[in-house]
């Protein structure tokens, strides 16, 4: 409280006032502010991508039985493959 000139009153546990023209506050000031719009925008994304995903499942948009009965009928199938050239 009175000792912003004067240290040798200081204990350890004493916080010490930091002046608002401080570089270092100031870099800090900057990264909350973004911080306080980055979070939300992110956490909004991530639900939006949450949403898409869930909504591709309830429409079946990953199934494919056109592809599945292809496949069953395909000779295609190598029972020997080449091994893999080194």
């Amino acid at each position: 409280v009175g000792w912003h000139g004067n240290t040798s009153g200081r204990r350890r546990c004493d916080v010490a006032v930091v002046d608002h023209g401080d570089p270092e506050r100031i870099k800090v000031e900057v990264i909350m502010e973004m911080l306080v719009w980055l979070i939300p925008i992110s956490l909004g994304l991530g639900g939006l991508g949450l949403i898409a995903f869930f909504w591709s499942m309830k429409t079946q948009q990953y199934d494919d039985p056109e592809g599945a009965r292809q496949r069953v009928l395909s000779t295609d199938y190598d029972d020997h493959p080449k091994p893999d050239p080194l």
